[in-house]
């Protein structure tokens, strides 16, 4: 899978889990981008392709406004609580690879 495509996937879900872990409340760029590792300026520019692809859409004049267009299955804890703090864009270690 093409790499932004797969961190635009990260960031509709980062926003889904959120809302669902706050009352339906929208993270902030600053949030999003704390949460994913990146960078905000990265972030606004991930979220305008998932507008131009439909998968957000932008809430005019209003703050935190974006709305999630797509379904995607957001993770949960065992309890059932939804999880937004997820490294999806982490990638796996080989076993061949050490880190210090």
């Amino acid at each position: 899978m093409d790499e932004t495509i797969r961190q635009q996937i990260a960031v509709v879900i980062y926003i889904r889990g959120y809302q669902r872990a706050h009352d339906g409340l929208v993270p902030t760029v600053s949030e999003i981008a704390k949460g994913l590792q990146m960078s905000r300026s990265h972030i606004h520019g991930l979220i305008d392709a998932c507008v131009a692809c439909g998968w957000l859409e932008r809430l005019p004049r209003r703050a935190r406004g974006l709305r999630v267009l797509v379904d995607l299955p957001v993770p949960t804890a065992p309890d059932g609580a939804p999880l937004h703090f997820i490294p999806v864009l982490a990638k796996p270690v080989s076993h061949g690879e050490q880190h210090g």
